[in-house]
C-alpha cells in the first residue's frame, strides 16, 4: 500500500518488516512527498525506518548525483548514527546500484572521513554534529544538492548541548 519500490520492499522484507507500524503507515507517504514532518512515537515504534525509508526512495528516484549528498542525517550520538547507518544498508543491500552511505562521527579519522567523500562519494551522509558541520565548513561534504534534512532526536539536537554545532543548512 506505500508503494515503495520492489528493491527497497526487498530489503525491508529480508530485515524482517513484513507490515508498517502506525508511525511509519503515517510517516512515510508524507515524507516521500517532501512535508516537513515531526514523527513522535514511542521508542520501538520504527521511526528509523521512516526517514531511512524516504532517503532510499529518494535516492533511487533523484539518481546518484556525482559526488553530491542528497540526503544528510544528523543524529545526537554516534552509535545512533551508526545504527542508522547500519539500517540504510540493511534496507539497500537489495538495489541494483546500491547507493553509498557514508558516515561522519567524532572520534573517527577526519582523513578517512574525506578518503570516503572523495572517494564513494555518499549520496547519504549520517553523522553528528560536530563533525557533519566541520566538514561542511571546510567545503569537504558538498550539500548543494541536499534535498532532505533528518534531525533524529531533534529535541537533543536542538536543546543547546551542541554549542552551536549543528549545522546551518
Amino acid at each position: 500500500d506505500l508503494r515503495l519500490s520492489p528493491q527497497l520492499l526487498e530489503g525491508l522484507q529480508s530485515s524482517g518488516f513484513i507490515s508498517p507500524s502506525p508511525v511509519q503507515m503515517q510517516g512515510i507517504p508524507l515524507g516521500r512527498l517532501g512535508v516537513d514532518l515531526v514523527a513522535q512515537a514511542k521508542s520501538g515504534t520504527g521511526k528509523t525506518i521512516v526517514f531511512c525509508v524516504v532517503a532510499l526512495e529518494l535516492v533511487l528516484a533523484m539518481g546518484q548525483e556525482s559526488g553530491k549528498v542528497s540526503a544528510l542525517i544528523l543524529a545526537p550520538t554516534r552509535d545512533i548514527a551508526a545504527q542508522t547507518q547500519a539500517v540504510l544498508e540493511r534496507l539497500a543491500a537489495g538495489f541494483d546500484l546500491r547507493p553509498s552511505v557514508g558516515l561522519f562521527i567524532g572520534g573517527t579519522s577526519v582523513r578517512e572521513d574525506e578518503r570516503v567523500i572523495r572517494e564513494q562519494m555518499p549520496c547519504i551522509a549520517v553523522g553528528t554534529p560536530g563533525r557533519v558541520d566541520d566538514l561542511i565548513c571546510r567545503g569537504v561534504l558538498d550539500v548543494s544538492a541536499l534535498k532532505l534534512l533528518v534531525l533524529d532526536e531533534a529535541d537533543r539536537l536542538l536543546d543547546g548541548t551542541f554549542g552551536g554545532s549543528v549545522p546551518a543548512i
